[in-house]
């Protein structure tokens, strides 16, 4: 006969079970200021398995339950990536940078961590009290639903209203279609995109056009504060250019889903992109050809990440340059590759080429995670606006010293006429989402357009 003394501390070690299992989780929810419930009701329901003795159900659970958890708390840093699309991802571990690499060990290590955690703990729950325990949480989660407390959880950081809530069910009800996908056959990788692009604003159609600059700038977002903006673009905007407009629209995605917007006025629903037979004719490359440019592409990584060596002809480009189609002086570290201000020579060479040129340029040195040694010249005081030294301080500081030497080398460049279009990719990556949300307006890209007189 157990004394009460005997009882509480096992009423308390199953409680403490379940605590010590979801604290992990909700510590690196706090870090990436997402929002993530204090206890998942998942890891409640293991303890009563594990408790009745299906040992081998709830490792198998146990897996399960927490790669959901994980991934809950990973698609709201990364809101584009589907689940269909992670293998795809992993193989290209060995072509991005330290620092996504380390990210990816962590995670991993992580998970394994986190499942070894639970099996570990389970036990110490008994019977009655996990029982005891699940009822009840599952009557706050009830009360909480019925409430509207968890209602718009994509749009809170972590609230103590959200105590408990399943993140499985969170997970498969966000990301069903995905998740479905994982079941399913091939899919076409596109549909129409119903969306705004600058390649649908400018048109490029005027007669006396026969030089095109066409930029997809990485990683630059809308700052809330238009000065930033304004400070970023000033040596543009110093230059004797005509017709200088801009503007922001809205959009979320990847980088590869960026170029299908502009390129092709296509949304992508998977990243597979390798031999795809489909008809490109609306791309903007092929539309260009048939008014006599001649086409260049150019992207300082390797030609593998995204299958680019693949898709970059097929929608209509004559030649293309990579990080291995040279010998650079120097590499740069935010993704492994070339420099762009070393690849700004080779997109003047060939506009000064004869004849009717199209150049498109995805710049690669503003991608996070904004390696500070990336930087060669200094042309953004993040203090003068407040931005404390950090991932936005550093991507900032990028697409300053991008902007100052593109100005520099149109300064130079003696093109006339030559047409200059720039567009954000997507929102600038930014781990910690509290600081990104206070200097960055979200899920919107900006956009410039100028010629030279």
């Amino acid at each position: 006969m157990l004394t009460g003394k005997q009882s509480l501390q096992i009423w308390l070690k199953t409680a403490a079970v379940l605590v010590a299992v979801n604290f992990p989780f909700f510590f690196l929810a706090s870090y990436l200021a997402v929002p993530r419930p204090w206890l998942n009701l998942d890891y409640a329901l293991l303890l009563v398995i594990f408790a009745l003795g299906y040992r081998w159900v709830g490792i198998i659970l146990t897996g399960l339950f927490v790669s959901l958890d994980l991934l809950a708390i990973f698609v709201q840093v990364f809101p584009f990536i589907r689940v269909t699309d992670a293998w795809y991802l992993l193989q290209m571990f060995f072509l991005t940078s330290a620092s996504y690499q380390w990210y990816t060990v962590f995670l991993g290590l992580f998970l394994i961590a986190s499942w070894w955690l639970v099996v570990r703990l389970q036990k110490y729950a008994k019977r009655l009290p996990a029982l005891v325990i699940l009822n009840l949480l599952l009557i706050i989660y009830l009360f909480l639903q019925l409430s509207g407390f968890n209602d718009e959880r994509n749009h809170r950081n972590v609230d103590p209203d959200m105590f408990v809530q399943s993140q499985s069910e969170y997970f498969v009800a966000t990301r069903f279609s995905g998740f479905a996908q994982m079941f399913e056959g091939e899919i076409d990788p596109f549909k129409a995109y119903s969306g705004k692009s600058l390649s649908r604003l400018m048109s490029f159609n005027e007669p006396s056009t026969d030089k095109i600059l066409f930029i997809i700038a990485e990683s630059w977002g809308v700052p809330k504060n238009p000065q930033i903006q304004e400070a970023l673009l000033q040596p543009l905007l110093d230059l004797p250019a005509v017709k200088f407009e801009h503007g922001n629209f809205l959009f979320t995605g990847a980088t590869v889903a960026a170029e299908f917007r502009e390129l092709c006025g296509l949304q992508l629903q998977h990243f597979n992109l390798k031999d795809l037979d489909r008809d490109y004719t609306a791309c903007l490359p092929r539309q260009l050809a048939q008014r006599n440019f001649s086409s260049l592409a150019m992207h300082a990584a390797t030609s593998n990440v995204y299958d680019r060596y693949a898709w970059y002809p097929q929608v209509g480009f004559d030649s293309t340059l990579f990080y291995e189609d040279k010998e650079w002086e120097r590499q740069c570290y935010s993704f492994p590759g070339a420099c762009d201000p070393d690849m700004l020579p080779e997109a003047f060479s060939y506009l000064n080429l004869p004849g009717r040129r199209f150049v498109y340029w995805l710049t690669l040195n503003s991608h996070a995670t904004y390696d500070a040694r990336d930087l060669f010249i200094e042309r953004f005081d993040c203090s003068a606006f407040n931005i404390p030294s950090g991932e936005s301080c550093r991507n900032l500081k990028l697409q300053a010293q991008f902007f100052a030497l593109l100005a520099q080398e149109l300064q130079t460049t003696g093109l006339e006429g030559l047409q200059i279009a720039i567009v954000g990719d997507h929102e600038p990556r930014i781990m910690n989402l509290e600081e990104k949300n206070t200097i960055f307006i979200l899920s919107r890209v900006p956009w410039v357009f100028f010629a030279l007189p």
